[in-house]
């Protein structure tokens, strides 16, 4: 009797536990996304949800959930929990992007991620060997020391040779090739304050690679190359420039 008694109880708990299982494990009815995402994004993470959203409130994975939502690359953080008794809640923060990498972009950590809407305003790299994190660093750097002279870096490309050109958003572009990147921007620096600021419409480019001047092309005129406190308007040579 004792020993039926015992497996009615067992069974009895069985039955309570299927029951409050099935009473929690509700059809989930609402998802509340939660963080600063515009329309493009939402719909991705629209998306993803749709695609995952298996089972009730309590089978759900929200593992598997908050994995798909960080595939997506350009969340930096997700969290994804349960509100009783019949929702959950998807909290998202976007990572910081600050350039164009290509057809992706970089954060700024330096780590590349991809959008889901493009973004045209942002300066853009094009890189043929550094890494991504090495030309932030670089464009950094570079874009203070311009900054003195309220320029704006809109550009920053490396060729197949490791030279470096610079596109700033006034059109000017300023080539400072392989080595001393730092001194040739300041020697440019130097020629845009005593000659060229007050022409920018009129500079199409400038060849900072040369030891004691820059060389300036002016649009429909000859090139000529502006020394370091002189405008001697010698004719420009590239040979050995680099």
């Amino acid at each position: 009797m004792a020993r039926l008694i015992a497996v009615c109880s067992v069974v009895m708990l069985l039955v309570a536990g299927i029951a409050t299982w099935r009473m929690l494990d509700a059809p989930i009815v609402s998802v509340t996304v939660r963080g600063n995402l515009d329309s493009a994004e939402r719909l991705q993470v629209e998306e993803a949800l749709s695609s995952n959203l298996h089972g009730g409130l309590l089978s759900v994975d929200l593992v598997e959930i908050r994995n798909a939502l960080k595939e997506l690359s350009w969340p930096r953080h997700v969290s994804v929990r349960r509100v009783w008794p019949e929702g959950l809640v998807v909290s998202l923060e976007k990572a910081l992007v600050v350039a164009g990498w290509g057809k992706d972009y970089l954060t700024i950590d330096g780590e590349v991620v991809q959008l889901a809407a493009q973004q045209n305003e942002l300066v853009l790299f094009n890189c043929r060997h550094v890494s991504p994190k090495a030309a932030l660093e670089l464009y950094q750097r570079l874009q203070r020391d311009v900054a003195a002279v309220d320029l704006k870096i809109a550009q920053l490309e490396e060729n197949a040779l490791g030279e470096w050109t610079l596109t700033f958003s006034n059109g000017i572009n300023l080539n400072i090739g392989a080595d001393e990147l730092d001194a040739r921007v300041q020697r440019f620096i130097t020629v845009y304050l005593s000659e060229l600021s007050d022409r920018v419409d009129q500079v199409a480019s400038v060849d900072a690679r040369y030891a004691n001047g820059v060389a300036v092309s002016w649009h429909e005129e000859p090139t000529v190359r502006l020394a370091m406190g002189m405008a001697d308007h010698q004719t420009r040579t590239e040979n050995g420039l680099r």
